[in-house]
C-alpha cells in the first residue's frame, strides 16, 4: 500500500504501548522538589513522536490522537462518525510495546474508556499497524489488513518504514509470526 502526501495528506496516529518517562510522571500530578528538578532535565523524544516527525517531513499532516486524557474522549463521544473520518485519509496504530521481566502480558492494551482507540473505523478509514518492539501485535489487531513489524524503534527502521510505505524501497522478508490458525 504504498502512501503519498498528494492522496494520504492527514494522517492520524494512535500511540499504544509502554513508552513512559519521568516526564509523563508531571503530567500526573508531581510536585515540590521532583517537579523542579525535571524542569532542568531534557525530554526524548518518544518513538511514535519521532515516527511522526519523519512523516511531517516528508510532507504529511500528522496528528496524534490520544484518548488517555479524559477530556479528549469526551470531546470524541460527541462527534459522530462522519464527522471523525473526515478528519483523517489514514490512521496508523504505532505500537512499541517493549517486554518487560515483571510482565506476564504483552497484549496491546486499549487505554480509553468505551474502547475508543480501539480500531473501530477499519471499514471507514484505512488503517494499518506498525509494531517496533514485539511482533506479536497482529492477535490483537486481527482485522487490521496492513501490519508491519519493525522490530526495533530506532531511527534507522523509522525511516526505513516510511521509505516502504511510501514504496521508495520494497517490503522484503517473511514474518516468523503467522496468523494462521490449523485445525486437524
Amino acid at each position: 500500500m504504498p502512501i503519498h502526501s498528494s492522496e494520504q495528506q492527514k494522517i492520524g496516529i494512535i500511540s499504544l504501548g509502554n513508552e513512559l518517562d519521568v516526564f509523563d510522571i508531571l503530567e500526573q500530578g508531581a510536585s515540590g522538589i521532583m517537579k523542579l528538578a525535571l524542569k532542568f532535565q531534557k525530554r526524548k523524544k518518544k518513538s511514535h513522536e519521532a515516527f511522526g516527525e519523519i512523516l511531517t517531513g516528508r510532507g504529511y499532516q500528522v496528528s496524534f490522537i490520544d484518548h488517555s486524557q479524559i477530556k479528549v474522549m469526551m470531546e470524541s463521544v460527541k462527534e459522530s462518525i462522519a464527522e471523525f473520518t473526515s478528519k483523517y485519509d489514514l490512521i496508523i496504530y504505532f505500537v512499541k510495546k517493549d517486554t518487560m521481566s515483571n510482565q506476564t502480558n504483552l497484549r496491546v492494551e486499549f487505554k480509553s474508556l468505551a474502547g475508543f482507540d480501539a480500531p473501530w473505523f477499519i471499514h471507514e478509514i484505512p488503517t494499518m499497524l506498525i509494531s517496533v518492539a514485539n511482533p506479536y501485535h497482529e492477535y490483537d489487531f486481527a482485522d487490521v489488513m496492513t501490519i508491519i513489524n519493525g522490530y526495533s524503534p530506532t531511527d534507522e527502521v523509522l525511516q526505513a518504514i516510511v521509505d516502504k510505505l511510501e514504496g521508495k524501497t520494497p517490503f522484503r522478508g517473511v514474518s516468523p509470526v503467522s496468523m494462521d490458525f490449523y485445525t486437524n
